[in-house]
């Protein structure tokens, strides 16, 4: 039992005289004093042998000591950052290209990458980890892909007594627990065993941390961090209206979208029909109608352009106006005279055919007269005739508002009827309107003769069209 004791306070010792150590400042943590099991006595503290001062340097000399520094010199780890702020004339393709560097060295990666919007511009940024020999030849080539470089930032953090001081701290955690080890092997009472395991987790606990903050430096200086921020150089324009089909008088508003370039910007918009503005975000309204191309060219601080043409872009129909109206009206007269002109110069034109006919109707008109005469007169053997105007036709009502119907246009109902002159007109007017329907005069003759028709044919089927001796067409057979 005895030695037992003895063994365990000398682990005990080691562990005290390892907590002891003054750790680094980096490290962010401190080592709590030994717990000891109850009935185990304390040991003295070793007090850990001195080492011997190295030899001064002679000057000039080539000893030992000149030999130690220039190894110190040469084995120091140091972590290296840069930073870049670079302009570019695609940031994305950039991105990419930056990505590909890093993964073409052995060990390179990327860390992270993102790009946003800010405002009006594009922005990005990369951060990636390449060899520490390359990071000078890795910063030259994104340098090459930039535009322009506005910042340059390259720093530098000397760890090698950090990790001196964690690589001794962990070889006398590491000895404190094999002695742990070999007392717990030779611990008989469960409070003892109990003791001597807390002793061991905890010191368990210090060599891992030890050895994850030792491999971190290890990863970090044998690799350098590059961060890079992006911003575009190249000027994009776009635009857009909140309507591309309007009235005349209607208000127009068109919205730019700019990407890249150097802010603040000017604007020069052509609205097309003659209009212009410099503003943003201009409003525009159209006064006559039509189909019209907008035109926008955007010009950065630093001179760089870019321009957008939508052709055929906004469609202005014609509004209510009052000189639109009068305008309207004074053309329809216009065409109304060049069409009744048109009318007269064909009939003029024509004057043989209606000399033509107008000798028929006469003839037809004086034969009928003739044939009716005296039967005004009182017969010797009964009352006297109705006078002209009054009694019921002997024509077909039923004929009359066939004819009517299916050849009304050429003045086959009045023609049946006995209205021979008014037939005659009804069927020249169609004619003429025919010969002339490529101009204004034709369609008008034409509707012209279409209405008579009509009215001809309800006139017709109330019975209240009457023949060429004025009787009423109402009998429906004849």
């Amino acid at each position: 039992m005895k030695r037992l004791l003895a063994a365990l306070s000398v682990a005990i010792v080691l562990v005290v005289a390892v907590s002891c150590a003054t750790p680094s400042p980096q490290l962010g943590f401190t080592t709590p004093a030994p717990t000891v099991a109850p009935g185990i006595p304390k040991a003295p503290v070793a007090t850990p042998t001195p080492r011997p001062a190295p030899a001064p340097s002679v000057p000039g000399g080539t000893g030992a000591a000149d030999s130690s520094q220039s190894t110190n010199e040469t084995d120091r780890l140091v972590v290296k950052t840069g930073d870049l702020a670079v302009v570019v004339e695609d940031i994305v393709g950039t991105i990419e290209r930056i990505a590909r560097l890093a993964e073409n060295y052995s060990g390179g990666y990327v860390v992270s990458s993102q790009t946003w919007r800010e405002g009006e511009r594009t922005r990005g940024t990369i951060s990636i980890r390449v060899p520490a020999g390359d990071f000078e030849a890795v910063v030259a080539s994104i340098t090459g892909m930039a535009a322009e470089v506005t910042q340059r930032t390259t720093t530098s953090k000397d760890v090698t007594e950090e990790y001196t001081d964690l690589t001794a701290r962990l070889k006398n955690l590491e000895a404190a627990e094999q002695q742990l080890l070999k007392i717990m092997a030779q611990a008989q009472k469960v409070d003892d065993v109990l003791a001597v395991q807390r002793e061991l987790t905890r010191i368990r606990g210090e060599i891992e941390q030890t050895k994850g903050r030792i491999q971190y430096l290890e990863r970090t200086t044998a690799t350098s961090l590059i961060n890079v921020r992006l911003e575009q150089s190249k000027l994009e324009v776009k635009f857009s209206a909140d309507a591309t089909a309007v009235v005349a008088g209607q208000v127009v508003r068109f919205s730019p979208q700019v990407v890249g370039g150097f802010a603040p910007y000017s604007y020069q918009w052509d609205f097309g029909d003659g209009a212009t503005s410099t503003v943003s975000n201009p409003n525009h309204s159209y006064s006559g109608a039509g189909v019209y191309s907008v035109t926008l060219k955007v010009t950065d601080d630093r001179r760089n352009a870019a321009s957008q043409v939508r052709s055929e872009y906004v469609t202005v129909m014609p509004g209510w106006n009052a000189g639109d109206v009068v305008a309207s009206a004074w053309r329809g007269l216009v065409s109304f005279g060049q069409g009744l002109a048109s009318v007269l110069i064909w009939a003029g034109i024509l004057s043989p055919i209606w000399i033509v006919i107008g000798i028929v109707a006469w003839w037809l008109m004086r034969r009928q007269k003739r044939g009716s005469g005296g039967t005004h007169d009182k017969p010797a053997n009964g009352p006297p005739s109705s006078p002209p105007g009054s009694g019921v036709s002997s024509k077909s009502r039923l004929v009359t508002v066939l004819l009517a119907v299916f050849l009304g246009v050429f003045g086959a109902h009045r023609f049946y009827a006995g209205r021979i002159v008014t037939a005659a007109i009804m069927l020249a007017l169609f004619i003429l309107g025919l010969a002339t329907i490529e101009m204004y005069g034709g369609p008008f003759l034409i509707g012209t003769v279409s209405v008579w028709v009509f009215v001809d044919f309800i006139m017709a089927c109330v019975g209240k069209m009457r023949d060429g001796r004025g009787r009423f067409v109402m009998n429906w057979s004849a």
